[in-house]
């Protein structure tokens, strides 16, 4: 007597699991070595400073709390954009 754990023939395999096929994968992000893994280029205003300290090394943005926004860390350097404050206070 068959068992019901056999693998079935590509020919009678369930019908409901053909829409799985169809589900896009994830872009994948191709990098060297972790070191260079790509990083989204500018967080959302309300990233907590502690978030980007995490990503940038303790020393980033002196003075501000880890509870502090990047929009506030923005607002007071006069800074538009992450891009613009980190070139404007490279990290020593």
């Amino acid at each position: 007597m068959p068992n019901d754990y056999s693998t079935p023939a590509p020919d009678q395999m369930d019908a409901r699991l053909a829409p799985v096929a169809n589900i896009a994968s994830p872009p994948i992000v191709q990098t060297t070595s972790p070191s260079t893994a790509v990083v989204d280029p500018e967080p959302a205003p309300t990233t907590s400073i502690n978030i980007l300290r995490k990503l940038h090394g303790p020393r980033f943005a002196p003075g501000f709390d880890d509870n502090d926004k990047l929009v506030d860390l923005l607002t007071k350097s006069g800074a538009s954009t992450l891009a613009e404050y980190l070139q404007k206070n490279p990290q020593k």
